[in-house]
């Protein structure tokens, strides 16, 4: 997400304000959530969630994911994989393709020295927003380099289910919508019936469904919430009751804000992580939350636990 401010006005009143006391939890700390059954956890997973790296040549960046890297190849127990919820590189939205290629190109020396497997949702500024360059405009050029198999997926790990949808539709420029398009819906639906009710599902986009941090990149005026409309997906209450229809789904995964964040609503939890660039490799931190990345363990009755590392630039 970029600190562009594309202003929407929403009418908030009554509860609907009180999402943002529904379970934020900024900064630097552990957190764990339990949405499973009670009962002996078996531990299957751990990953890694990293989120708007950001890359470019400016403001130190290679130097700096360095020092992240060296934090990471530091954990133990190892992590089995990594997701990465997009933003991978500083802008393709309105750079030109040389420069776009020059961030592309330093992503995959650095990722190159990462040692374990990578999975990515796509960003907004992951996308080509040169519409004059017809052969590159759009998503297909992020598709290539992260090596994904389309810019919606999925995928299983052991007793885990994860799905990774696209949440920047309709570019115009460094303009867009943040939702999935009719298309991705009818697919979001027809793999969550196909998967069984015994498997706990992940849901993975780079704009947050549900999220309590969007207001503080909001500010009150005249009794109104002035959020910029690119923040959370357009469409959260449509996607929150697809999603609720099926039991198993016990978590959605997402970056964009650069903050630390975490809503329990409904049967589900919602976590937003940390940027690894910071304040857009300007400082450590973004507001209340500063540089890092989180380790997440996985069991297989559904349940998790989340720990977000930090790490200094020096």
């Amino acid at each position: 997400m970029g600190r562009r401010n594309f202003l929407k006005k929403l009418t908030l009143v009554g509860t609907t304000v009180t999402m943002g006391a529904l379970g934020a939890l900024f900064g630097p700390m552990p957190v764990s959530g339990s949405t499973g059954r009670k009962g002996k956890k078996r531990k299957k997973l751990r990953l890694i969630h990293i989120t708007d790296t950001r890359v470019f040549e400016g403001r130190n960046c290679p130097e700096h994911m360095e020092l992240f890297i060296e934090k990471l190849l530091a954990l133990e127990p190892k992590p089995d994989f990594m997701i990465h919820t997009g933003d991978v590189i500083y802008d393709a939205l309105a750079s030109e393709r040389s420069e776009v290629q020059k961030q592309w190109g330093i992503w995959s020396q650095l990722a190159e020295k990462i040692p374990f497997p990578i999975k990515y949702a796509i960003g907004d500024h992951d996308v080509f927003g040169n519409r004059t360059d017809k052969g590159c405009f759009g998503k297909q050029w992020a598709i290539d380099e992260l090596q994904i198999p389309g810019r919606y997926y999925d995928f299983r790990k052991n007793d885990w289910h994860f799905i990774i949808l696209d949440s920047v539709q309709k570019v115009r420029g460094e303009l867009y919508d943040a939702e999935i398009d009719g298309e991705q819906k009818r697919w979001l639906k027809s793999k969550l019936s196909e998967i069984p009710e015994t498997r706990p599902v992940m849901i993975i986009s780079h704009i947050p469904i549900l999220s309590a941090s969007v207001f503080d990149w909001a500010k009150s005026e005249n009794s109104f919430w002035l959020l910029p409309a690119c923040l959370m997906h357009n469409d959260s209450l449509e996607i929150q009751h697809i999603l609720t229809q099926k039991k198993n789904v016990k978590l959605c995964l997402s970056g964009h804000l650069h903050l630390l964040d975490m809503v329990s609503y409904d049967g589900i939890d919602y976590l937003g992580g940390g940027a690894v660039s910071g304040r857009w490799w300007d400082s450590e931190s973004w507001k209340k939350t500063h540089c890092g990345f989180s380790v997440i363990d996985l069991f297989s009755d559904g349940s998790y636990k989340r720990t977000y590392h930090t790490y200094k630039w020096t």
